[in-house]
């Protein structure tokens, strides 16, 4: 999966092939470390399982983004919901 190396933090967002856009998943700095890295392994090393719920979002997997990296992104959903 195209990302998946990187040492990212604490957001993982769909590359989504479909209409919609996607929020990310990102979770709070207190949240218990343990947990939160089985649920981030899992959804970035494991594909399988995430197949029918993928390809219900019309995404083509999920990958580790940093909040810094997510910003422009963000700038244009507002951009594109502020001309509707």
């Amino acid at each position: 999966m195209a990302g998946a190396g990187r040492d990212s933090a604490h957001v993982s967002g769909f590359v989504s092939l479909g209409p919609d856009r996607l929020s990310p998943y990102a979770f709070s700095g207190s949240f218990f470390p343990a947990l939160k890295a089985s649920v981030r392994q899992a959804m970035l090393t494991e594909p399988e399982p995430l197949a029918v719920f993928l390809a219900s979002q019309y995404a083509s997997g999920i990958l580790p983004v940093s909040h810094a990296e997510y910003v422009p992104l963000l700038r244009l959903m507002e951009k594109a919901s502020a001309a509707r």
